[in-house]
């Protein structure tokens, strides 16, 4: 369950990059659409990230001498990083509830109030997450993959920029 609830959050936070990457971005006056493209292809990408990941346990596994006792601390690191990212993705979520609204203040007020501090502390939230899950379940293998999760939930941002300025700099 641990991992399948790891995947979901990280999905969702693929899916939250991909909708920040597109703010300020459009002249559109119904960006319904405009959004949910976004959202998308930010949850596509964010499947390169997520799948690196799972290679690394993979791997970990793979190569540990005692299986049960890295299973034992990836149980450990994974509900750390539940206990984290859960709240942080209802938080997201719930936000979107207002958007729904069509007073443009409301949506403003969303993306103001929520999306921006979110946007700012996603980096720090991923950072002091996966290093609390790894002093929490010391072993190598965590360290590993503490680095792993860093590097490419970090990378997500940028490749999105670097895609949206390759292929989709037009006005959809």
């Amino acid at each position: 369950m641990i991992p399948l609830t790891l995947f979901l959050l990280a999905t969702l936070d693929a899916i939250f990059v991909g909708y920040r990457d597109a703010t300020g971005r459009s002249g559109l006056v119904r960006k319904r659409s405009y959004y949910g493209r976004a959202m998308l292809r930010g949850g596509l990408v964010g499947q390169f990230p997520i799948a690196v990941i799972g290679v690394t346990v993979t791997l970990c596994f793979l190569h540990a001498p005692d299986f049960q006792g890295l299973w034992r601390a990836f149980e450990v690191y994974g509900e750390t990083l539940i206990w984290v990212f859960a709240p942080y993705a209802v938080i997201v979520l719930l936000a979107f509830i207002p958007r729904l609204t069509p007073s443009v203040d409301v949506r403003s007020m969303t993306n103001v109030v929520v999306f921006g501090p979110f946007t700012a502390a996603r980096p720090f939230l991923v950072v002091a997450a996966s290093m609390l899950a790894a002093w929490r379940a010391p072993r190598i293998e965590t360290l590993v993959l503490t680095g792993v999760i860093i590097l490419c939930m970090l990378s997500l941002e940028p490749a999105l920029n670097q895609l949206w300025q390759r292929n989709w700099c037009r006005t959809e």
